[in-house]
């Protein structure tokens, strides 16, 4: 039962790594994943993520669109950027998506994002540091 969970969590922090690198790669579908409701900070488990994503929603809000040095800024704003990896780790979540062209299953991805926050809920998940 323990590796299953494992697997999980470990399935989980890569889906939202891919989720996250695509909006990166695909700054058009941020202002859409959001104001459609298909993501929350909520539905990150890794506190990195967590904050990327509420740096990202910060971007979008403040009317900019998302690049690495706009989303570094809002991280630092968030008193976040050590805590989201830094400059490093953007880049390497960038680096994990399959093709730019991967956009189009961008938004199925976001809601298996969603369906795994009421499933974590449900199992008292605890995000993970």
């Amino acid at each position: 039962m323990h590796k299953v969970r494992k697997s999980i969590q470990r399935s989980q922090v890569e889906l939202e790594a891919l989720v996250l690198g695509g909006l990166l790669l695909n700054p058009w579908a941020l202002h859409s994943v959001i104001h459609r409701g298909l993501l929350s900070g909520n539905c990150f488990t890794l506190h990195a993520h967590i904050a990327i994503y509420e740096a990202m929603v910060q971007v979008d809000s403040a009317g900019y669109t998302l690049d690495i040095p706009t989303l570094l800024a809002a991280l630092i704003d968030l008193g976040a950027q050590k805590r989201a990896g830094g400059l490093a780790y953007l880049l390497k979540l960038m680096e994990g998506v399959p093709s730019k062209y991967f956009s189009p299953m961008l938004e199925a991805l976001c809601r298996d994002l969603n369906k795994r926050l009421i499933a974590r809920y449900s199992e008292n998940w605890k995000p993970k540091k």
